[in-house]
C-alpha cells in the first residue's frame, strides 16, 4: 500500500507543480482587468467621472476628452451585476466622483446572468483581478485561470509571440487601444444575424432591471449624476434588429426615466456618425469615440448648467 501511495504521489506531484507554475505564469501576463484595478487603486481619490458598462462604452467613451478626471471601467460583455459591484466597490473610494456613465444596449435587459451565459468564462477575471466577491470562492472555474485551458493557451500564445495588444489591451484611460482604422478589417460592416437574434429572452428582464435600479439608487444616495447612453451602431447592424426587442428596450428605459428622473442620451441612429466613425458595425473607432465623447461632454455640461440656474 505504501508503495502504491508513493507512486501516486510521484505521479500527482509533477502535475500539481506544473499547474501551479502555469497559473502563476498566466497571472503575470498584463490584462485588462488587472490594469484597471491597479490604476483605480492609485487614482481613485481623484476620479470625477467613471464609465461603466460593456463593449459599447469600452469602445465608445474616451475619458481623455472629458474635462474632469475620468476613467473607463467598462469591459467586454460586462453585465449589470458586475457594474453594480464595481460601483459599490469604487464609489466609497472615489470621494470626488460626480458622474457615472452607463450604456443601454440592444441586448441590455435580455442577456443571461453570469452563471449561465456564453460569457461566463469572463467572470473569473473579476474574482482574480478585481477583488470581486460576486462568485463562489470555492469554485475552481471562478478562481483559476487554468480552469479554461483555451484561454490559457491563447494568452500564452499571444504574449509569447508579442502580438500587439496582448501586452495591455486598453489604453492608459481604460478604453480600447486598437480600434483605429488601421486595424479595421475589410468586412468591418458585416454582422452575424444569428448573434443578434439570440439576444431576445424575456426571462432575464427582471434580474437586469433589479440590478440597474440598484445602480440608480446607489447613485442617488451618493449624489452621483447617472447618465444612460445608447452608443451609435452602423446601419448593417441595425438592419438585423428584432423590432419587438427594440421597442421593449425603449419602453423599459423610458419608464426608468420617468420613475427616477434620470438622463438618457440615445445616439443609436444618430446621423452625425459616418463610416469612419466605426471600427465594426456595432463599435466605434477612435474617431467615433472622440466625436461621441465630445458630444456627451457638451450634453452633460448643459444638464449641469440647468441645475445651477
Amino acid at each position: 500500500m505504501k508503495k502504491f501511495l508513493k507512486y501516486c504521489l510521484l505521479f500527482v506531484l509533477p502535475i500539481c507543480l506544473i499547474a501551479i507554475s502555469l497559473e502563476y505564469l498566466v497571472r503575470q501576463i498584463p490584462n485588462l482587468y488587472k490594469y484597471k484595478y491597479e490604476w483605480m487603486l492609485k487614482n481613485a481619490d481623484e476620479v470625477e467621472t467613471l464609465v461603466l458598462g460593456n463593449s459599447h462604452t469600452y469602445y465608445g467613451i474616451q475619458p481623455k476628452y472629458f474635462k474632469s478626471k475620468s476613467f473607463n471601467l467598462a469591459n467586454p460583455a460586462q453585465l449589470y451585476e458586475q457594474d453594480l459591484f464595481l460601483l459599490k466597490y469604487w464609489s466609497n473610494r472615489c470621494p470626488k466622483l460626480k458622474t457615472v456613465i452607463l450604456p443601454i444596449s440592444y441586448f441590455t435587459f435580455f442577456v443571461q446572468d453570469s452563471g449561465n451565459g456564453k460569457e461566463t468564462f469572463r467572470c473569473k477575471n473579476y474574482n482574480i483581478y478585481m477583488d470581486c466577491d460576486l462568485y463562489p470562492s470555492w469554485s475552481f472555474s471562478y478562481n483559476f485561470e487554468i480552469a479554461d485551458p483555451r484561454v490559457v493557451i491563447s494568452k500564452l500564445y499571444k504574449y509569447t509571440l508579442g502580438i500587439k495588444g496582448q501586452d495591455r489591451i486598453c489604453d492608459i484611460y481604460g478604453n480600447e487601444a486598437y480600434n483605429t482604422l488601421a486595424y479595421r478589417t475589410s468586412d468591418w460592416d458585416k454582422y452575424d444575424k444569428n448573434t443578434i437574434e439570440s439576444t431576445f429572452n424575456l426571462d432575464y428582464i427582471q434580474k437586469n432591471l433589479h440590478e440597474i435600479e440598484q445602480i440608480i439608487s446607489l447613485c442617488k444616495e451618493k449624489n452621483i449624476n447617472l447618465i444612460f447612453v445608447t452608443t451609435p451602431c452602423w446601419h448593417t447592424y441595425r438592419s438585423y434588429l428584432n423590432e419587438d426587442q427594440l421597442n421593449k428596450l425603449y419602453s423599459i428605459i423610458h419608464k426608468l426615466q420617468r420613475k427616477y428622473e434620470i438622463s438618457y442620451f440615445d445616439f443609436f441612429q444618430d446621423e452625425r456618425f459616418n463610416a469612419e466613425d466605426f471600427f465594426n458595425s456595432s463599435h466605434l473607432s477612435e474617431l467615433g469615440e472622440m466625436k461621441l465623447t465630445k458630444i456627451l461632454e457638451s450634453e452633460i455640461n448643459k444638464l449641469e448648467n440647468k441645475k445651477n440656474i
